[in-house]
């Protein structure tokens, strides 16, 4: 690689200084959340684990494997747990949306059985909460910064990133769990944008070079990933508890509705994928990537 990828971008104090700007934010969002389990504050709490996360994969490329740092067991399980409280939360208002839009009547029963399991979750969510230490959860990451990250790590980070990117994109067919797949990658590059956009190489795809654009692009994304969560509410799981056949009926109605909405979501944004894949053939493109490499 040119000598110029082989300087110091960030020595260990820069570092810390990101991670404690990040756990402060992170904690804010914590200590909220499991209050009184509010939709927001729980949004806030994971989006700034999902950031604090990719710093964490950035930061990891200068670390020999097993010294790489990783989020502890409790908070993980805290960060999943009220990631499936929010679900609940919002297929709950998805509902009643829709109902109120479609005129017709909410499912009261099916409602009370997604309020019911959302409350044990929340429940189980207060136990992980007081098993945590956050003092603890620093340290043992603190203690794991290393002594610099390399300029050129950084951009073997990128390219990494790009190549997982590109063998997304020039799939045939893009399944929920490509899109979603392409989502992470997409927000592994804009939430380390800050560090990273020097090195964004020129075989990314024109679109993604702009942050704007992956902003916009994720945003489809995540609305679509909602809609395929939403849809897993109507599983059997949940629907063969429901004894009124009428509002059996609503079900099937909202259910319609959502499957409507997410393929033509999927059409949209299989289009778009499309449109701004690179020109070159698939093994061309990821050849350069391999060179760089």
């Amino acid at each position: 690689m040119n000598k110029y990828f082989i300087m110091i971008y960030m020595k260990s104090d820069e570092i810390i200084n990101v991670f404690d700007k990040r756990f402060k934010k992170v904690k804010k969002h914590y200590n909220k959340s499991f209050e009184d389990f509010e939709i927001e504050e729980i949004h806030g709490f994971r989006l700034e684990m999902k950031k604090l996360r990719t710093f964490i994969r950035l930061i990891n490329t200068s670390i020999p494997e097993e010294k790489k740092i990783k989020i502890g067991g409790k908070i993980k399980s805290f960060y999943n747990t009220t990631g499936n409280i929010r679900n609940f939360q919002l297929h709950q208002q998805r509902v009643s949306h829709i109902c109120d839009d479609m005129l017709l009547e909410k499912p009261v029963l099916y409602l009370q059985l997604l309020h019911n399991e959302e409350s044990m979750l929340k429940k189980k969510a207060g136990r992980i909460a007081d098993k945590i230490s956050y003092g603890h959860f620093r340290k043992k990451i603190i203690d794991l910064v290393p002594d610099k990250l390399k300029a050129e790590s950084v951009q073997v980070f990128v390219i990494q990133k790009q190549h997982a990117l590109l063998e997304l994109i020039f799939l045939l067919d893009y399944s929920d769990e490509a899109l979603h797949e392409i989502r992470k990658v997409l927000k592994d590059l804009l939430y380390n944008w800050k560090y990273i956009s020097p090195y964004v190489p020129p075989a990314l795809p024109a679109y993604f070079t702009n942050k704007k654009n992956i902003e916009v692009f994720t945003d489809k994304l995540g609305e679509f990933h909602d809609f395929c969560t939403a849809l897993y509410f109507f599983k059997p799981v949940y629907i063969d508890k429901i004894a009124d056949e009428k509002e059996k009926k609503i079900l099937l109605t909202l259910r319609q509705k959502l499957e409507l909405t997410k393929g033509e979501m999927k059409e949209e944004i299989s289009a778009l994928l499309n449109h701004i894949k690179p020109e070159k053939k698939n093994k061309d493109v990821l050849q350069e990537v391999y060179e760089i490499l």
